[in-house]
């Protein structure tokens, strides 16, 4: 998926991921989901990604920062930044046991998270 996902492939990505769930009935996990995410903020499609994000939820599985780190960055990238803002105020918070800080995709989630606290703090 995360192949098809980086070379534009997004709705062959998504016609695997909903084969995966309902023929193979396999279940994602939250590195699965990210991967749809993500390549949904890349498309400029934020509200198809917290659609997956609510699929996710619905079905047992809990967004980790990744998850929320990617739409975060999506809705920035949109100009949406109160949305960004809103998701962090309404609790959530970078967890540094989530991450191992030699990690660079940990590093890349707590850099977005810290952006959105910065343009929190300049927009009031």
């Amino acid at each position: 998926m995360g192949g098809l996902c980086d070379s534009g492939r997004l709705k062959e990505a998504v016609e695997l991921f909903e084969e995966m769930v309902s023929k193979v009935q396999v279940m994602p996990d939250a590195l699965t989901y990210n991967v749809l995410v993500n390549g949904f903020c890349r498309e400029g499609k934020v509200d198809q990604a917290r659609k997956i994000m609510d699929f996710m939820r619905k079905n047992g599985c809990c967004p980790n920062i990744f998850n929320y780190s990617a739409l975060m960055n999506g809705f920035c990238k949109e100009g949406r930044v109160e949305e960004a803002i809103f998701m962090r105020k309404s609790g959530l918070k970078v967890d540094v046991v989530a991450y191992d800080e030699g990690d660079e995709s940990g590093a890349v989630a707590a850099a977005a998270m810290e952006r959105v606290r910065i343009l929190e703090e300049v927009m009031l």
